[in-house]
C-alpha cells in the first residue's frame, strides 16, 4: 500500500521500479525490492525450516525496512 501511494503521489513511477541494474535506483525503489526479497526469505524459511527465530528476524528486517519507506510518504505528505 506504501509503494501504491507513492506511485500515486507521483514520488515514483512504475518505470523506476522495473528498470534495469544498471541504471541508479532511487531510495524507494531500493526500499521496495529489499522488502519483496526479505518477505521472500521469510516465506521459503516458513516453508522449509521454520526457524522461529529467524523467521521473526527476517520479519523484522522487513518491517523496518517498510518503516522506511512509510518515513518517505510522510516525508511527501508533510
Amino acid at each position: 500500500m506504501v509503494c501504491v501511494a507513492l506511485a500515486i503521489a507521483q514520488a515514483t513511477s512504475p518505470g523506476k521500479l522495473l528498470s534495469s541494474p544498471n541504471t541508479a535506483f532511487d531510495l524507494e525503489t531500493k526500499l521496495a525490492w529489499t522488502y519483496v526479497g526479505l518477505r521472500v526469505v521469510h516465506s521459503l524459511v516458513h516453508a522449509t525450516t521454520n526457524a522461529v527465530m529467524v523467521r521473526f528476524g527476517c520479519f523484522m528486517a522487513s518491517e523496518t525496512v517498510l518503516l522506511g519507506l512509510l518515513y518517505k510518504a510522510v516525508q511527501l505528505v508533510f
